[in-house]
């Protein structure tokens, strides 16, 4: 499912992305994903949006007991921020919403908050039904970590860090740490284009990932992954895109706030992000 592009060469500069109207800001977007979900990810510097362009319906397959695959299906988005994040089911007009417990980002390589090493261990994998693929990315839920760094010059020897940060999820199913991945690097790249807006365009750049997460017999596996973000570019961003309509309503699931404590979060959801 992975989306294969290559990166924009127009180095395209914030004062030309920022349209004159008050619902415009400008932003990043990019492309990404895994061989079972493809992405696509428009953020501010402040609040991103993950679209899922395609989610791989097959036999699930556990991965040391996990379901890892999003709760998302095609056509369905994330709205993300470094407080929380909402799961938008735009067919049935329902929508759950997760706590982000810390979140940070740094433009020094800097590991402040990450582990000394990760080992990684051999990941066994097991096909299950459908139904019991659901059941268990239900079942499996509770707080977890996602360590990530982006690199331009990715995956070659020559590859910088430009940015490196951690995510902690107060409490989601752990299949959610498949998207949660982007969001921390989305933030960040949005935060850097104020900073330079073409460096991160002169080559390429790909982000990598390990989600420390408990899986069979208690165990914790340091699930790593390496992807790319392709077509990455400037972008003058619709806030509208980045904002909970108001007629959707609240479900809770495995690991969302409560009822009341969503209404708390939709308040600002509803309303556009701050365009500066």
């Amino acid at each position: 499912m992975l989306i294969v592009g290559t990166l924009a060469s127009a180095s395209l500069s914030l004062a030309q992305a920022t349209q004159p109207r008050p619902d415009r800001a400008s932003g990043i977007s990019f492309q990404s994903g895994t061989q079972r979900v493809a992405i696509a990810v428009e953020c501010v510097v402040r609040r991103g949006r993950l679209d899922v362009l395609d989610v791989d319906t097959a036999t699930p397959v556990l991965r040391n007991g996990l379901n890892l695959d999003p709760l998302a299906a095609r056509g369905d988005y994330y709205l993300f921020d470094s407080t929380s994040f909402v799961l938008v089911h735009p067919a049935s007009k329902t929508f759950s919403v997760f706590a982000i417990a810390a979140a940070s980002h740094n433009f020094t390589n800097g590991r402040d908050g990450w582990p000394e090493n990760f080992d990684f261990p051999t990941i066994r994998t097991r096909s299950v039904s459908a139904a019991e693929g659901a059941k268990l990315r239900l079942e499996k839920h509770g707080a977890f970590d996602i360590y990530w760094h982006v690199d331009m010059d990715w995956d070659r020897p020559t590859f910088v860090v430009l940015s490196r940060g951690r995510m902690g999820v107060a409490d989601a199913p752990f299949s959610e740490s498949t998207v949660v991945r982007w969001f921390g690097a989305a933030l960040a790249i949005a935060q850097f284009a104020t900073i330079d807006s073409t460096r991160f365009l002169d080559g390429r750049v790909g982000l990598t990932s390990v989600a420390p997460l408990t899986g069979d017999n208690a165990a914790t596996t340091n699930f790593i992954t390496k992807l790319p973000l392709a077509e990455i570019r400037i972008a003058a961003i619709d806030l509208t895109r980045l904002t909970l309509p108001s007629n959707y309503i609240p479900v809770v699931i495995a690991g969302s706030l409560t009822a009341s404590q969503a209404r708390e979060r939709t308040v600002s959801w509803r309303t556009p992000p701050r365009s500066r």
